[in-house]
């Protein structure tokens, strides 16, 4: 625990730290052989509950866990206060609220890293629950490899099992080569993982879901996840993935199971996200094909070009036309933007840049 504190106590003095507690948090106790568990939240203390109920309900064995908040007010803090008073907690349990400078999911999640005393850290979004000893199954599976694996992750069961009409009809139109799950293709687009078979125990692929992922913590500190991807945006665990896989294989582990519940709170406008959509997306497409530009470049102007278009099916349902106009202005914004060669307007808001 010392060198938790000594490590707050510096970023306090920076003011980067707004408030913490602990709660059967000693280090010497947890060891350095094991696994943490971390959320990132902003905004969503009944999810973080939530969350906490489903690792109690699951997960027997007592694996610490940090919850790094970027909220502006103390809700969480005083939900999470009463949670483990009224559960009797008996895991080793840390909260930290940190500053606006923090604010941002690869932000908290590098701080995160500097906390965790494990040599494993699982990376849980806030709005997920577990249906099953997941965190168990992917230290198993880990360990198991051998250090042949960079990282891990569980299998979100709430997503569609076989491929649907629109990954189908992309396809057909060659905006993907195939419909492998877990593929990262030269288009830019990912394939979902949840058309994995569950026969298949562990499964490799290019990138892996970082709303429940389970990681080295050495390399996750050298590697770092992006900052310059700004506050809570697309396809950073995307980006994390294809630089981690540098380090060993990603694989899903079909026996830990999630819910992912999408919950609204917290999240960004749609303007932003459309514009994240393309913005992020091309740079993590220019970093991984940097040595055949001009082809691979092509097939991505094609593949999401055609994916903007086919927004336009939202627009006729009127719940959902004008968060669907934003989302396109979004993408157009940033592809002009990208070809005039204008800085990524949300970068220059957030004050941060690109790693």
């Amino acid at each position: 625990m010392d060198s938790l504190v000594r490590t707050l106590e510096q970023r306090e003095a920076a003011h980067d730290v707004a408030a913490a507690f602990f709660d059967n948090w000693e280090e010497a106790s947890i060891g350095c052989f094991g696994v943490s568990v971390v959320v990132c939240t902003y905004r969503r203390p009944s999810s973080v509950i939530k969350f906490l109920h489903s690792l109690e309900q699951f997960e027997s064995r007592q694996y610490p866990v940090l919850v790094i908040d970027a909220s502006p007010d103390d809700q969480t803090e005083v939900t999470l206060r009463r949670w483990c008073a009224e559960s009797q907690n008996t895991r080793p349990l840390a909260y930290v609220r940190v500053g606006i400078r923090l604010r941002g999911l690869t932000r908290q999640r590098n701080f995160a890293l500097r906390l965790v005393p494990t040599d494993l850290v699982c990376f849980f979004d806030d709005d997920v629950k577990l249906m099953s000893d997941c965190v168990t199954e992917m230290e198993r599976a880990f360990r198991d490899a051998r250090g042949k694996l960079a990282g891990i992750a569980a299998l979100i069961v709430n997503q569609p099992r076989k491929p649907t009409s629109l990954w189908r009809l992309r396809r057909a139109l060659g905006m993907i080569a195939h419909l492998h799950p877990g593929t990262y293709h030269g288009s830019g687009l990912s394939v979902p993982w949840g058309y994995v078979s569950d026969s298949d125990r562990i499964v490799i692929g290019d990138w892996i879901p970082g709303g429940c992922a389970l990681w080295n913590t050495a390399r996750a500190r050298v590697v770092g996840f992006c900052e310059g991807f700004s506050t809570y945006s697309q396809a950073e665990d995307l980006e994390f993935s294809t630089r981690m896989r540098q380090e060993g294989e990603l694989a899903v582990a079909t026996g830990a199971r999630v819910v992912h519940l999408h919950e609204t709170g917290g999240r960004e406008p749609q303007f932003r996200l459309g514009y994240m959509a393309i913005r992020n997306r091309f740079h993590i497409h220019k970093q991984r094909f940097r040595n055949h530009r001009l082809l691979y470049t092509l097939w991505f102007t094609y593949a999401w070009s055609l994916d903007t278009l086919m927004l336009g099916r939202h627009v006729i349902v009127p719940r959902r036309t004008l968060e669907t106009l934003e989302h396109i202005a979004g993408r157009l914004a940033a592809t002009f933007d990208l070809l005039v060669g204008k800085p990524d307007r949300l970068l220059l808001v957030n004050g941060s840049k690109h790693a």
